[in-house]
């Protein structure tokens, strides 16, 4: 058994949709297939991370694929395309962290807590104190390989500088929560929560539960989808994997 990158999981599952399937992508952003799909397609790839396949076996695979005649019309996932090549695999068991992670499989978040990226480009300023622009490691965008509930409670308490929280009334009150709003939703419920207004407040939640103020909710769904926008408006629309992360 192994830990599966989420990063591995979208990116392959991209490219077999990409090379293999040839289905393009909408105009926002997304491969024209169904949800249901996606997802099971997701599974498939998870699942052979988890056995004995790379992330370069599928790879190397689906290049190979490519010339075999009619592949697009022969096959419905990755497994599929070892099995044509009659490449040998088995499909593992995920092993996860024994502590609850909250990200899913298959699904991508936007609150920048959950994503970790890199800059487009540095300032370095020379000897003559003259400011100049250089070249960085192109831009990625990956989720963090995981986001557990202990992460979720002490994210809460920085944010609200609380001195004396409970612990395991925080956990309960967030496990009710997290079916109802979603963790993206949640972390910008705290934002919002925290963020000192025109009046200058400076009183935050002590509980989660405080958080589904009615201002905070709709404050919450102003920034999600404002971080939506500004993603699409930078042609971001999923993980972008790091240079050198995958070889072809």
């Amino acid at each position: 058994m192994s830990k599966v990158d989420t990063n591995d999981v979208f990116y392959v599952s991209e490219m077999f949709l990409q090379d293999i399937k040839k289905i393009e992508k909408k105009k926002d952003g997304r491969f024209d297939v169904t949800d249901d799909y996606l997802l099971a397609l997701r599974k498939d790839v998870t699942f052979l991370l988890s056995g004995d396949t790379k992330v370069d076996d599928l790879l190397s695979a689906f290049k190979k694929a490519m010339s075999l005649p009619d592949i697009q019309k022969l096959v419905y996932s990755p497994s599929d395309v070892l099995t044509e090549l009659r490449i040998p695999f088995k499909h593992g068991v995920p092993d996860f962290d024994p502590e609850e992670d909250l990200l899913y499989f298959g699904k991508f978040y936007y609150h920048p807590l959950l994503q970790v990226s890199g800059a487009k480009t540095r300032y370095v300023m020379k000897e003559n104190h003259e400011i100049v622009e250089v070249e960085s490691e192109p831009f990625y965008l990956e989720l963090k390989p995981r986001f557990t509930m202990t992460d979720l409670i002490q994210w809460f308490i920085v944010k609200t500088n609380n001195s004396h929280p409970n612990l395991k009334g925080f956990r309960t009150q967030f496990h009710s929560m997290l079916p109802i709003y979603g963790l993206d939703m949640l972390l910008y419920m705290i934002e919002a929560a925290c963020t000192p207004n025109d009046n200058g407040r400076n009183y935050f939640p002590k509980a989660p539960r405080f958080l589904e103020e009615d201002t905070y909710i709709e404050e919450a769904k102003r920034l999600y989808y404002q971080r939506i926008q500004m993603l699409k408006e930078s042609d971001i629309y999923g993980i972008i994997p790091r240079s050198g992360r995958y070889c072809h």
